[in-house]
């Protein structure tokens, strides 16, 4: 799954006793009071691990499913076959938001009752577990569970939830990571993998899918309804169960081969209306999964795969098996009138969950602290996924970004350790996050850079044919990986999996007469137990010099002479930051362009964490950015203009700004001229990708003359005529002259979302909408969200983009202390998670502290998790601090005197 967090739900229906197992039956409630002789002895109580009491163990689901998108409420049976360890007169496993019906066990050939009630499991407020109680001790061995209940459908787009899309219904799961006990009754932890039966009964005429291929149908005695009868799965966790229901279109692809027994075809699944709009998606989920197979050495491992898109998924998407979900607007592409960035990202989603069939589906954790496992290793897997099919290095280049995305949480007080504890269903929703995906891949990356890519290869397809179709934990994939390598290979990967931090790493150029030159590195803090692999690059062709620093390292440098720079951490495999001496930094900067890119995003983020941390000052940050001018790489744009925004929100004052786009445009305005607004035959995707980063910066963070006249004619036109102007810089053109459009600007994009002729162009308007820069304006658009008229992941792009710019911040903050507490009955609490990223942009006191009033008071009305406050306010902080120490420097670097 795509990285997402959300907050607990808020109700949770009474429990209710014995009624009839078919839908409509009556419902019954359970007398509340009990005696003493009826609740002893007492069910053991809720584990202080998070984790179920150990009374049963699934062995294998019938789950039986009566869905109407068009209803409030659906209805569920299960029968789950269980081994009881030993005798027992409780069996406690999850359910939450269910009203239940009737619960008996089978066990012995005997049908018992069971006395029902409900708890909160540990660190929860409201009921989730569920306490099957009985009057005698049920013997140990095999038993059969079966239940009926009622549910409603989730809120927001987590549980069961409903869709509306041009006038139909549909419904769709999104069960990870604590959802499925939402749905139906259920042992709901990851280390629990067992074969489901699925049968959904939908109205007649709509279509139900699931994780297995379809069997059979039967159709109801009345002709009103069908049922759909789906194969066996292979284990399953829970998390992995997945429906799609609805008048769904379906778009089948090439046959997949690649030595499966029986050949399976892939297939596209849309809402009504959409299913042409899949070529793309299907031809680039094909060829990587050609790529996966061949990496694993094994064909892909379920039945069949289904790629389904859905309007509104705050998920992103989601890797089931056989039902993979995603975001319709990510990939449901219009091969003539996508755009580079819509296709770069709709590779790497694709990747990702392709990546997943193997890391998380094939071999699974066995409980959520090992999530990495998962997340990391696919999110590793997906740049080399598309810079295969690609024949390019750019993901990899990307990677690294990401890379330094983690570093920025990872330093920061709040941070946590990859293999966090989660102790509690809170924690594991609180895990899907930068430190689980991006910390995860870079580790890998790191390791594999240590081992060798061969190496990492064999480990890897040993540990997922060790323990295919079963969990497996870290331990055992640095068994596997210590086997294969001959080397310590957990001495060096437990101390970043186990604790939170950067390794900052001091290098020293050493030169002496008659002696090889060598680079001396030094680790701060060694007591924290960090076992670095190191690689420096130097000047001339050599290999890096690369070794193990746990303290000190003294690395010779294979060449004749002293070099005239050295980059410490060589093609950026190195989970570290790196300081050099002023003269050595200074000698690095001066050949920036000469690295590879890669190393040139390194360079970038690593300077701009070390002005945060007061290492290196502000000036010389612009200094580095100078010396790249004519970069074209989009990856190292892309992280330029990431450190320049930042730049301009530390910032305090107009003119100060204003001078920031002055320097902006010397960096841009000849390479975005010479690039223009159309693309040509023979721009590649790079360079298409050059274009639009180039364009935004000019546009976004220099307010350039000749951008703003551009990107106003564009918008008009494209707004007259969505075909008028080229695909890739629609969005540019867009977010670029709202700023500066009032109310008939507003109009016309909420037509252009309304009128879209594809998902992407729905986002792309309302992203533009987060633009506008009248407040007033602004906060009409924001208010559409509320009318119906944009999606939750529409509203949060909108938001997000109002909240980045420092002229708008305070209009988004007053608008969600007016609004926020509407959202989360309407979208999810998931969104508010969301849009509190507002509070990591303050940049000074009174917003900070306005931002944490508002987000706390909406978080604890909506009963979510405060955890990501503390690393938000910690950007504030650090923002804060930045401001006060660099401000001076800035101003002067930028030509602009003390004040």
């Amino acid at each position: 799954m795509l990285a997402r967090s959300r907050g607990a739900r808020l109700v949770l229906p009474l429990v209710v006793a014995l009624s009839g197992c078919i839908p409509n039956a009556p419902v019954y409630r359970v007398e509340p009071t009990r005696t003493a002789a009826e609740e002893a002895p007492t069910p053991p109580p809720p584990r202080v691990n998070g984790r179920l009491p150990d009374t049963a163990r699934p062995l294998r689901y019938a789950l039986s499913l009566w869905v109407n998108p068009k209803e409030p409420r659906f209805t569920g049976e299960v029968r789950i076959d269980v081994e009881l360890p030993r005798p027992t007169r409780h069996v406690v496993l999850h359910a939450a938001d269910i009203e239940l019906k009737r619960a008996q066990v089978v066990v012995s050939g005997e049908r018992r009752e069971a006395q029902l009630s409900t708890r909160p499991s540990a660190g929860r407020t409201t009921p989730d577990e569920l306490v099957l109680g009985f009057d005698a001790p049920l013997p140990a061995g095999r038993a059969s569970i079966e239940i009926t209940w009622v549910a409603p459908f989730g809120e927001g787009t987590a549980g069961l939830f409903r869709v509306e899309d041009r006038g139909a219904s549909y419904a769709f799961t999104q069960l990870e990571p604590v959802d499925a006990r939402r749905v139906f009754p259920c042992f709901d932890e990851p280390g629990f993998k067992v074969p489901f039966d699925v049968k959904v009964t939908v109205p007649k005429g709509q279509i139900a899918l699931s994780n297995a291929p379809e069997s059979r149908r039967a159709l109801s005695p009345d002709a009103a309804h069908e049922t759909f009868i789906f194969a066996t799965t292979e284990p399953l966790p829970t998390y992995l169960v997945a429906l799609a229901v609805g008048p769904l279109e379906v778009r089948e692809a090439k046959t997949i081969v690649g030595g499966q027994k029986d050949p399976i075809r892939l297939r596209l699944i849309t809402t009504r209306g959409k299913a042409k709009l899949g070529e793309l998606v299907l031809d680039t989920a094909a060829r990587e999964l050609g790529i996966l197979a061949g990496f694993f050495g094994r064909p892909y491992p379920y039945k069949k795969l289904d790629l389904v898109a859905i309007p509104d998924l705050m998920a992103v998407a989601m890797e089931h098996p056989g039902l993979v979900t995603f975001r319709e607007d990510l990939v449901l592409l219009d091969p003539d009138a996508a755009s580079a960035v819509g296709k770069q990202e709709m590779a790497s989603i694709v990747a990702h969950e392709l990546s997943h069939q193997w890391f998380g589906n094939l071999v699974g954790p066995p409980w959520w602290d090992e999530l990495w496992l998962n997340e990391g290793l696919a999110t590793w897997m997906t740049a080399k996924v598309v810079d295969a099919i690609t024949k390019d290095t750019s993901a990899a280049a990307f990677a690294v970004r990401d890379k330094h995305l983690a570093m920025k949480l990872d330093e920061l007080p709040s941070s946590r350790a990859v293999r966090a504890p989660v102790v509690s269903a809170g924690d594991a929703e609180d895990i899907f996050d930068a430190i689980t995906y991006e910390k995860g891949a870079s580790l890998a990356r790191m390791l594999e850079g240590w081992l060798g890519e061969d190496v990492m290869q064999k480990g890897l397809v040993a540990h997922t044919s060790a323990h295919a179709h079963g969990t497996a934990s870290t331990d055992a994939l640095l068994r596997a990986l210590g086997e294969v390598s001959g080397k310590d290979v957990a001495a060096v990967a437990r101390p970043f999996l186990e604790r939170t931090g950067v390794p900052l790493v001091r290098a020293e150029l050493t030169c002496e007469k008659d002696k090889p030159p060598r680079a001396e590195l030094t680790l701060a803090s060694p007591a924290r137990g960090f076992v670095v692999p190191a690689c420096v690059a130097y000047e001339g062709e050599g290999a890096p010099a690369c070794g193990l620093l746990s303290d000190r390292l003294t690395l010779e440098l294979p060449r004749r002479g002293c070099p005239a720079w050295i980059h410490p951490n060589a093609d950026e495999r190195g989970y570290y930051r790196f300081v050099l001496p002023r003269a050595s930094w200074d000698a690095l900067v001066k050949v920036a362009k000469k690295l590879s890119p890669a190393e040139r995003v390194g360079l970038v983020a690593n300077a701009l964490a070390l002005v945060r941390s007061g290492e290196l000052g502000a000036d010389a940050l612009l200094d580095l950015l100078a010396s790249l001018r004519g970069e074209r790489h989009p990856a190292v744009l892309a992280e330029m203009t990431e450190s320049l925004r930042w730049i301009r929100v530390v910032l305090p004052d107009s003119a100060s700004r204003e001078a920031l786009g002055r320097f902006v445009s010397s960096l841009f305005l000849p390479l975005g001229k010479e690039l223009g607004w159309a693309t040509r035959k023979q721009d590649d995707d790079t360079t298409r990708l050059a274009r639009v980063a180039v364009l935004e910066a000019l546009g976004v963070l220099a307010e350039e003359p000749w951008t703003l006249r551009q990107a106003a004619t564009r918008a008009t036109a494209y707004l007259d005529d969505p075909r008028a102007i080229d695909a890739d810089t629609t969005a540019v053109a867009l977010l670029v002259a709202a700023r500066s459009g009032g109310d008939e600007r507003l109009r016309s994009l909420r037509d252009a979302v309304r009128l879209s002729a594809t998902p992407e162009e729905r986002v792309i308007a309302a992203r533009a909408i987060g633009r506008i820069g009248d407040p007033a304006e602004l906060g009409r658009g924001l208010d559409i969200a509320r009318a119906g008229e944009l999606r939750a992941h529409e509203f949060a792009r909108a938001f997000h983009e109002s909240a980045r710019a420092p002229e708008t911040l305070s209009t988004s903050l007053g608008w969600i202390r007016a609004r926020g507490s509407e959202l989360a009955p309407r979208f999810g609490a998931g969104l508010l998670l969301e849009l509190s990223s507002a509070v990591g942009e303050a940049c000074d006191v009174a917003t900070r502290d306005d931002a944490l009033r508002v987000f706390k008071a909406i978080f604890e009305a909506a009963s979510v998790s405060p955890k990501k406050l503390a690393a938000l306010e910690a950007q504030a902080n650090q923002c804060i601090a930045v401001r006060e120490r660099e401000t001076p420097r800035l101003r002067k670097r930028l030509g602009i005197g003390a004040r």
